[in-house]
């Protein structure tokens, strides 16, 4: 593939991720990526030979974010800044990949449709080579002594979970910024909402009776 080549295929990729985005999957023809582009649908096929191709290069680029943000990491590096350096790479690719990451997640219940085997089970390995990561580098944080004993699985699903659902509610022009986001969400997985080091509950004198609904 040449340079000109690839640059028009990720052209058509930004568009369609915009129109999927906006109209969902199934609600988007090739003649309106075709008209996004500004493109023939003769040409849009020399480039992916259907619609569900250019989803899966949409997923594709998604994913290679990911794998690139891990790869980044250094292996020695303590488990806590290890954490803190992948979640801040999540959410500045969700600045800068606004479009695509909401694809990623908005079509994902239904790629087994969209997609043949081959292709799911390329997404769903690619998933768990990221969610492994996420375990053992909690399991490592918790042998150095970094990390409280927990449940390394659990605690990885709800820091996938956390980050997963950022796009239903960040705003790249609102007030905060992503690393602003970040130290959030670091102090969250860190420290938790407790003060000191010990369980922090209200005596059950303090709390409110629940009332029937009047």
């Amino acid at each position: 593939m040449t340079r000109k080549t690839s640059t028009k295929a990720a052209q058509v990729l930004q568009v369609a991720a915009k129109l999927f985005e906006a109209r969902g999957y199934q609600g988007t023809s090739m003649d309106d990526v075709a008209a996004g582009v500004g493109l023939n649908k003769g040409t849009i096929y020399h480039y992916f030979p259907s619609k569900s191709a250019i989803l899966f290069g949409i997923y594709s680029h998604a994913q290679s974010l990911v794998m690139a943000s891990i790869e980044k990491i250094p292996p020695d590096a303590p488990a806590d800044e290890a954490l803190d350096m992948l979640v801040r790479a999540q959410l500045r690719a969700l600045v800068e990949y606004p479009s695509e990451t909401v694809v990623y997640f908005q079509e994902m219940r239904w790629i087994s449709e969209w997609f043949d085997k081959e292709q799911v089970r390329v997404i769903r390995e690619l998933e768990q080579v990221f969610t492994e990561y996420v375990i053992n580098l909690i399991q490592r944080g918790i042998d150095d002594g970094l990390f409280a004993p927990t449940d390394p699985k659990i605690a990885a699903f709800g820091f996938t979970g956390l980050l997963a659902w950022t796009y239903q509610w960040f705003n790249p022009r609102g007030r905060n910024t992503p690393d602003e986001v970040a130290d959030v969400f670091v102090h969250l997985m860190l420290h938790g909402l407790c003060r000191g080091t010990g369980k922090v509950t209200r005596p059950r004198a303090a709390r409110r009776p629940l009332r029937a609904p009047a």
